[in-house]
């Protein structure tokens, strides 16, 4: 198995968060075991995001979109799945962990 390239890495992660509802989410994350699609919506339409927000409010179809964003580049991972009516619940991953510590290290935090 090839070893990837640390430039590789860094840019896959830095994809991961470029986008400013992405970091919200993993700092929502970092305070709390998981968060539900409809918690992101709700903590992010009652402004405690604003920073984070392009103007507006949210819609749940972008909190999804960026969630599994997140996902797909191995940042959170899925904590319980939708059912009878309730949403689908995410957790960081060690390296969503890994990343979070490294934004906030990083000059500005962001």
């Amino acid at each position: 198995m090839d070893t990837p390239e640390i430039a590789t890495v860094a840019g896959r992660l830095g994809q991961a968060v470029n986008h400013p509802l992405r970091i919200g989410f993993l700092r929502l994350l970092a305070n709390r075991p998981n968060l539900s699609s409809d918690e992101a919506l709700a903590r992010v339409n009652e402004r405690s995001l604003d920073e984070f927000k392009e103007g507006g409010d949210v819609a749940l179809s972008q909190v999804d979109y960026h969630l599994r964003v997140l996902e797909r580049f191995g940042v959170v991972e899925l904590a319980s799945r939708p059912y009878c009516g309730r949403y689908a619940s995410f957790r960081t991953t060690p390296t969503g962990r890994l990343l979070m510590l490294a934004i906030e290290a990083s000059p500005g935090g962001s």
